[in-house]
């Protein structure tokens, strides 16, 4: 019973760091019989079920704290971890186990001893398990483990045969929580559960183009990315809200289809949904000039926020870019100035996604004019981004800028070439080359122009 009441109080921070505070002493003091985590760890392996249940409950609120995670490896191997007799435990016990585990993995050490051992295997045992918070926080390892390079690669283990060992399950749990409503409209179960296992799968995609083109063609068959186009377009309100519990989901989905539509394939689902391609412009625009602040915590909605305008940018840019895409870049012309307020973003990613998609509408027959009439100064706001980013603030030698976390010298240029690209298809519209005249511009366009040489 006092484990149980300990579980439920100390999500409760000033609780945790009292219970802290208590267990430095003990330990620090030479009293280790007197540390909770210790008798609790000898509960868990020689008390009883409802003794060793309730041990492993407070084990799981209490590492949340570092402190407690660094005494547990005192205690407890990752080994004996993946060890636990699970044949006829509860699904909640197994839920703290899993927490626990994910807990753990938060610090560096307990990273480098669960490589030792075949941690995913052990709970991808549960990833078909009935009760809600097992799969919940089996996401949870999964998502944070793929944030490590050696355990990506696990995650992409093939067996003898070729097929993938652990990504079938994932993809199961994921279809699970996604609910068909309706013609090409859905819901899901746990927000948490769909985030996670879209992050694993973003994150596996970074470790080379081959491993992203093979990952992308396992999961085109199972319906991953339609799944991820109607997430996207059924949590997307008008003028591109997007609140609550939807927001971390829609942000993967669109980074999903972002890391991916590159690929022919995933690129003509996405053409294929006109309700997806309407609202990218309004979804971009809905959140602006959002910037996460660097070590922000995890789930801060600011980064989902900041992610969903990268992610549609992202697409835009090469939707808009690709042969066939003429009648998508037809559809986005109405919405094109929607987009431009994102040309003062300090993110090069975005001033440059946004650069590029309007380099690719200003090709149409007639759109070059149409824009430069706008009552949207389009050649200023190109050439002002331009000018900001050949300033020593915006500059980065290979290091990260003060102006926005994910700034570097290298999409630095990027973004001011699509930007130059952008105002010399403008410039073949009269009145637009007479702007660009007019602002002195000429001289810096050529200089960006012929760096590209």
């Amino acid at each position: 019973g006092a484990y149980e009441a300990l579980g439920y109080l100390l999500p409760n921070e000033s609780n945790l760091a009292m219970v802290v505070e208590a267990e430095k002493k003990a330990v620090d003091g030479g009293r280790a019989a007197l540390s909770l985590v210790s008798h609790a760890v000898y509960c868990v392996t020689e008390g009883e079920p409802p003794v060793s249940r309730a041990a492993m409950h407070f084990i799981a609120t209490a590492t949340a704290h570092a402190w407690v995670c660094a005494h547990l490896r005192r205690l407890l191997s990752a080994a004996q971890m993946c060890a636990f007799p699970t044949h006829g435990m509860s699904g909640r016990t197994l839920a703290f186990i899993a927490k626990i585990i994910d807990n753990c993995l938060r610090t560096a050490a307990w990273q480098e001893e669960f490589e030792a051992v075949d941690v995913l295997g052990f709970l991808m045992r549960f990833a078909r398990a009935e009760y809600p918070i097992l799969r919940q926080n089996v996401a949870g390892c999964v998502m944070r483990l793929t944030t490590v390079d050696g355990y990506r690669a696990k995650l992409l283990e093939t067996s003898e045969g070729g097929a993938y060992r652990h990504v079938p399950a994932l993809v199961q749990m994921f279809k699970a929580e996604v609910i068909p409503k309706g013609s090409r409209t859905v819901a899901f179960r746990a927000g948490f559960v769909v985030e996670a296992v879209l992050s694993a799968f973003i994150n596996c995609m970074t470790l080379c183009p081959e491993q992203r083109r093979a990952l992308c063609d396992a999961l085109r068959p199972e319906g991953v990315f339609e799944d991820a186009v109607a997430l996207a377009v059924s949590y997307t309100g008008e003028r591109g809200a997007v609140e609550g519990a939807a927001l971390p989901v829609v942000c993967r989905s669109l980074n999903l289809l972002a890391k991916c539509v590159a690929f022919r394939e995933v690129l003509e689902l996405v053409w294929g949904s006109e309700a997806l391609m309407r609202s990218l412009p309004a979804l971009a625009n809905g959140f602006g000039l959002v910037v996460a602040e660097p070590g922000a915590p995890e789930g801060d909605a600011a980064q989902y926020q900041e992610g969903i305008v990268e992610n549609c940018t992202i697409i835009l840019g090469s939707s808009t870019k690709e042969v066939g895409g003429e009648d998508i870049t037809k559809l986005l012309l109405p919405e094109w100035s929607l987009l431009t307020g994102l040309l003062t973003h300090p993110s090069n990613n975005i001033c440059g996604n946004v650069a590029l998609t309007l380099a690719n509408l200003a090709e149409q027959p007639g759109a070059a004019t149409t824009m430069g009439r706008s009552k949207v100064k389009v050649v200023d706001l190109l050439l002002d981004a331009i000018k900001a980013r050949r300033n020593e603030s915006f500059q980065a030698a290979d290091r990260t800028s003060f102006v926005h976390p994910k700034n570097t010298s290298a999409n630095n240029q990027t973004c001011q070439m699509n930007c130059a690209i952008a105002l010399a298809k403008l410039a073949k519209d009269e009145a637009n080359r007479d702007r660009l005249r007019e602002l002195q511009g000429m001289e810096i366009l050529h200089t960006v122009l012929q760096s590209r040489r």
